[in-house]
């Protein structure tokens, strides 16, 4: 009887160690969701090479304007130009960070420190009423994660109409 009770025992603390580490995924490969306020705006830039060029974009979803910044040189005048985005742009790209959980890639980080010595720094910040999200474009996500962030970037720049 000692023994059958040692085993049940065992076989619940196993069980709980298993559940207490169970990750709930989505359809995208990504775990659980982050309860976030309003979105305010989102930026991404690509910038910083050894040659100082500037390669930025930012999206307001309140002024419904998107602002980029392009220099391919440290000694070139930054080139900024901004374009009105309409009411389902924004809403198309809300949809988007909502439907994939982006805001979840801010909870990872680039454990090994690689980033290129010459290369650009590839970064993403998406500004919420409640705080701001920053995403280092470095990381290797799990699952559809580096898959999602390449495409938001596709979908910003395809708004400069």
């Amino acid at each position: 009887m000692i023994i059958f009770i040692a085993v049940i025992i065992l076989v619940l603390l196993l069980g709980f160690l298993i559940l207490k580490n169970f990750k709930v995924f989505d359809k995208t490969g990504m775990i659980n969701k982050i309860e976030h306020g309003k979105y305010l705006s989102i930026s991404y830039s690509r910038s910083g090479n050894s040659n100082g060029n500037i390669d930025s974009i930012e999206l307001d979803f309140e002024k419904k304007k998107l602002v980029t910044n392009y220099r391919e040189y440290h000694n070139q005048k930054t080139i900024e130009k901004s374009y009105k985005v309409s009411d389902e742009d924004i809403e198309d790209i809300i949809n988007f960070l909502e439907e994939n959980n982006v805001l979840l890639l801010s909870t990872y980080e680039n454990k090994e420190g690689m980033y290129p010595l010459d290369g650009p720094s590839n970064s993403m910040s998406i500004r919420c009423s409640d705080k701001t999200y920053s995403i280092d474009g470095y990381v290797d996500f799990p699952g559809k994660g580096n898959e999602i962030y390449v495409n938001l970037t596709k979908k910003l720049y395809s708004l400069k109409k």
